[in-house]
């Protein structure tokens, strides 16, 4: 799979590697990333503060275009 962004790759290869559970219930088009909070702090900000965009949010930016080639 050839992706954009690093992010995206590593998400991909843990996905890969380790698995991940998918489930279908969010009503329509869309994914969601459930993040867990860390002694350093929430993971989505520490996602933001890494790579200079958030893990929430616009769907046609590449990230947003990444999860859906992921995610298909």
């Amino acid at each position: 799979m050839c992706l954009e962004i690093e992010p995206a790759g590593r998400l991909a290869t843990a996905f890969h590697d380790d698995g991940a559970y998918c489930v279908d219930d969010t009503a329509w088009g869309a994914v969601a990333l459930v993040t867990e909070w860390e002694p350093d702090g929430r993971v989505a900000n520490q996602f933001e503060r890494v790579w200079g965009f958030p893990i929430e949010g616009a769907v046609d930016t590449p990230w947003g275009r990444e999860l859906e080639r992921i995610f298909r």
